[in-house]
């Protein structure tokens, strides 16, 4: 295990909720794999995500996975049956994996050539879920990444049992399922912004904070900015 990785353990034991366990990992992951895109996922009990944190692609690379992707992946599928850390060569052959419906469909259009997916596991069952992509200019997860990754899995699935309780966790959940964009304009719409001022100030298009919008509304079983904005503060308050 390199210093970096041992760093990344230490700082994820030493958050204070679960919020910074997401952002310590989200902070942290992607220079220490060498990935060029990272998540962070919570699962419902139907393995449907309620937090949802994503960098180094947009919202709709997310979409995308969530419309098409998810059902396919034999990598989640892997991580799903056995609660194991997992990478693309490790599930099937490269020549399988370029003809797979998830590299045709979702991964290599966004530019990801390697991934590797690992379990948060709590209760007894899969509670989430970190994952990790590289380009095509970049190696495949080699088995000693995979082995610090699995390592990490089971330090972030500890401190994410140690905060998450049966009052808070829908709450919390509501609270961080918005990505680093949507919160801008969460905090923007609560100071009363238009749709236009918002896009203007964002430097996005109107019709790109109106799509976000419903993605937000859907996300936290709103449909209004007043009970979107509400939702968010309750989630705050409690989270």
């Amino acid at each position: 295990m390199n210093r970096a990785v041992a760093e990344l353990f230490r700082a994820v034991a030493q958050a204070k909720s679960l919020e910074e366990v997401r952002g310590r990992v989200m902070d942290g992951a992607g220079e220490v794999f060498g990935a060029r895109a990272w998540g962070f996922y919570l699962l419902d009990k139907r393995l449907r995500p309620e937090v949802i944190d994503v960098r180094g692609e947009p919202d709709a690379f997310v979409d995308r996975y969530e419309e098409m992707g998810r059902s396919v992946d034999p990598v989640m599928g892997h991580v799903v049956r056995h609660h194991a850390a997992a990478h693309d060569a490790m599930v099937m052959p490269d020549p399988l994996w370029l003809r797979s419906d998830l590299y045709l469909q979702v991964s290599g259009p966004f530019g990801l050539r390697h991934i590797m997916t690992g379990p948060i596991v709590g209760g007894g069952r899969l509670i989430g879920t970190l994952n990790l992509g590289r380009g095509p200019a970049s190696p495949p997860f080699s088995m000693s990444e995979l082995s610090d990754f699995w390592a990490l899995c089971t330090h972030v699935s500890a401190s994410v049992a140690s905060f998450r309780s049966p009052g808070a966790w829908t709450d919390a959940a509501a609270a961080l399922a918005l990505t680093p964009r949507q919160l801008q304009i969460a905090d923007l719409v609560a100071d009363g912004r238009t749709s236009a001022a918002i896009a203007a100030e964002l430097w996005i298009t109107e019709d790109g904070v109106k799509q976000a919008l419903k993605r937000m509304y859907a996300k936290l079983d709103v449909s209004s900015r007043a009970a979107l904005v509400a939702r968010l503060r309750e989630s705050l308050r409690r989270g």
